[in-house]
């Protein structure tokens, strides 16, 4: 009688981080929302592009480890605190 070997298990894939370098973020609502979603960087409402994501807390008066190209810094809690440099789209 033949053993059989036990099919390898594949582990689950690990989800997505939200606004990871490279990402496009667009507001969500209003021009003037603070709230922001990940959408494609092909999509008309792309407002800008993660340059960087850097994990951990900021300590209040730190400086913010951004490259310089970086129009803004978005402070995020999903996922754990962190923040994403982002660059503004100069395309239309």
């Amino acid at each position: 009688m033949a053993e059989s070997t036990p099919s390898p298990t594949s582990a689950p894939s690990p989800a997505p981080t939200f606004l990871d370098t490279g990402g496009c973020a667009a507001r969500e609502g209003a021009a003037n929302s603070p709230a922001f979603l990940e959408v494609s960087c092909t999509s008309e409402r792309a407002a800008a592009r993660v340059l960087v994501r850097r994990a951990g807390a900021v300590v209040a008066g730190a400086a913010v480890d951004c490259p310089l190209a970086t129009d803004f810094v978005l402070y995020l809690s999903e996922g754990g605190p962190g923040r994403s440099g982002l660059r503004l789209h100069a395309e239309p």
